[in-house]
């Protein structure tokens, strides 16, 4: 049995819910979500990442494209995980160094 709209109302003393075939975590913002959708835009974020910095490899012209897909899907992870504790590892591995990273890359480029 899954939650019903009158247990919403109660305090549920664990992060997530597990019965059967039911998974559902209910953050901070009230948004119900499965835990493996999470995991899903952890993924992506990372992805695309590794996609950009594959684009980056090509010194003719900076991937302005790949830039703004991981952007667009970070925030995105941001926006639904907001409430949570915790970011995923492979997010933080994602984003961090990034602001450096670009700014390194930018100084080689002539101009």
């Amino acid at each position: 049995m899954c939650l019903l709209a009158a247990d919403w109302d109660r305090e549920i003393p664990f992060p997530s819910i597990i019965h059967l075939n039911c998974v559902v975590a209910i953050d901070q913002a009230g948004m119900v979500m499965a835990e493996s959708e999470k995991d899903r835009l952890a993924k992506q974020v990372a992805d695309l990442r590794i996609a950009f910095d594959l684009a980056l490899s090509d010194k003719r012209k900076y991937p302005v494209a790949e830039f703004n897909a991981f952007v667009r899907s970070a925030r995105n992870y941001i926006k639904i995980t907001a409430g949570d504790a915790m970011v995923h590892k492979s997010v933080v591995q994602a984003v961090n160094g990034l602001r450096e990273f670009l700014q390194v890359e930018r100084k080689r480029i002539p101009g």
